[in-house]
């Protein structure tokens, strides 16, 4: 006779166990609690689960939650006066979003994948804040990182062609595999976190011209794909010196790419 002897667990332990073991946990506020913190913090979360392409938050609603991305993409853009869409980010494992005070959130946040949420009531959210230091902590770097993001953004829009937008591009993905850019090392598996047409979008450059590009790169043997969305970067140390050329043409006193291309050129 078989005896049973899974240890019941009641549903708070439940919750407690999935934020343990959530992939995203270190990515994000809760990489800094303690355990007592962390239980806490998991009797306050609720999941909310979004198919591909349906709308999270519109511009101007006043969310009700403070999110934070599980699994999946959440794009966030803008419309244009002519009717098209802007991509300005796109937030993946770890992200968090919404507003705090009930303010209106300015852009679209839309499921480009199916997408898994952890949610707080905006209320119980901020109340964390107050009395999780080690939280509040957490959420004072990701703000510094977000600003960071933003350089980022700004180096590779500001590029002088597609070419050099899509390599200083290729370079942020590269750089968010643990560093791996640095020393030079390859090959490197990188994902985008949407279709390569959003992508072009994120860039401010078309398709064709992302299309044509990405061609460009396999054929020096830079890059070679594997799969709709990965990639492999075979020659990341090229990928810096395309992407430190252009700028180091417009402005000769600025440093050239190096283990950390995107934060030398946004300096």
């Amino acid at each position: 006779m078989k005896h049973d002897r899974t240890i019941p667990m009641d549903a708070s332990e439940v919750q407690l166990a999935a934020c343990l073991y959530c992939r995203a946990r270190q990515k994000t506020l809760c990489g800094g609690c303690e355990l007592t913190e962390l239980r806490s913090i998991s009797q306050l979360k609720g999941k909310r689960e979004y198919s591909a392409g349906e709308t999270i938050f519109r511009p101007g609603d006043r969310p009700h939650f403070t999110g934070i991305v599980v699994e999946g993409t959440v794009s966030v853009g803008y419309a244009l006066p002519n009717g098209d869409e802007r991509i300005v980010r796109f937030l993946t494992e770890g992200n968090f979003f919404g507003r705090t005070g009930g303010q209106p959130v300015p852009y679209c946040f839309r499921a480009e994948t199916d997408v898994r949420v952890c949610a707080f009531d905006q209320q119980d959210f901020e109340n964390s804040m107050q009395a999780m230091p080690a939280m509040e902590a957490q959420l004072r770097d990701i703000l510094i990182k977000e600003i960071d993001a933003s350089r980022e953004m700004i180096a590779w829009l500001s590029g002088p062609d597609a070419r050099q937008k899509l390599t200083l591009y290729l370079v942020h993905l590269c750089e968010q595999q643990d560093g791996a850019v640095k020393g030079n090392a390859g090959p490197v598996r990188i994902t985008f976190p949407a279709t390569q047409g959003m992508v072009a979008n994120h860039l401010g450059v078309t398709r064709w011209s992302f299309s044509r590009e990405m061609s460009w790169l396999r054929s020096q043997g830079i890059i070679s794909s594997s799969g709709h969305r990965t990639v492999i970067v075979h020659r990341p140390d090229r990928l810096i010196d395309i992407a430190s050329s252009g700028r180091s043409d417009r402005n000769k006193a600025r440093p050239a790419l190096s283990g950390k291309g995107v934060e030398a050129a946004v300096q």
